[in-house]
């Protein structure tokens, strides 16, 4: 069952580690946090360990937080996270507007949201401006490669996403995937930044403790 209390150490090591918890990335642990009982037996245990439970402004992912800020190796990690989330942020902002414009709706990519590598290919076979994109960004630390096609930069960019986190694949063929949580904790991260630093980045999320939850 998805909400059985098996499913408790499973979801404080997911937490612990680091990960984001969401639907289409670990459904069963997601559900299990859904469930109010077991979402407060794990708060309760992360309290002992000085650590919380947050959930993304879009309430499609949970994650671990730190409650103890004054401690200088808990400040210290947390700068660290940050300085790589922000060294992050101008190759995966690039990707989600290119993606945006591949996407019949448009709109950003959210949590749950499918990508198949035959319509991106397609859609960058006829537009040579993504192709260009890709190339510049299979040039960044990111998604560094040394793939000389579209089709090539692509797979190792996707790849990439998916040791990230950012995204999971449906098959062995690796035809789909789907966005993870990742991408939610990403949108309260810059809008924590446009919030406080005023940097003019897109997409707009609301602003709900971005610092304090990395």
């Amino acid at each position: 069952m998805a909400n059985s209390p098996s499913l408790f150490a499973p979801t404080l090591e997911a937490l612990l580690s680091g990960s984001v918890i969401c639907e289409s990335a670990n459904p069963e642990l997601f559900r299990f946090l859904e469930n109010d009982v077991h979402r407060a037996e794990v708060e309760e245990y992360l309290e002992r360990l000085r650590r919380g439970l947050r959930q993304t402004s879009d309430r499609l992912a949970w994650f671990a937080c730190y409650l103890d800020l004054e401690d200088p190796s808990v400040r210290g990690i947390l700068a660290q996270r940050f300085g790589e989330t922000i060294n992050d942020l101008e190759p995966l902002v690039a990707w989600l507007r290119a993606t945006s414009l591949v996407r019949s709706s448009g709109a950003t990519l959210q949590a749950g949201d499918e990508l198949r590598t035959s319509a991106l290919i397609g859609a960058i076979e006829q537009a040579p401006a993504l192709a260009d994109e890709l190339q510049r960004l299979s040039a960044t630390k990111l998604f560094k490669n040394t793939q000389s096609t579209p089709k090539g930069q692509l797979e190792a960019i996707l790849n990439r996403l998916v040791e990230r986190g950012y995204l999971v694949t449906r098959d062995r063929t690796k035809s789909r995937y789907i966005a993870t949580g990742q991408w939610s904790r990403l949108y309260d991260v810059l809008a924590f930044i446009q919030a406080h630093e005023q940097i003019d980045i897109e997409p707009e999320k609301s602003d709900e403790q971005v610092a304090l939850d990395l």
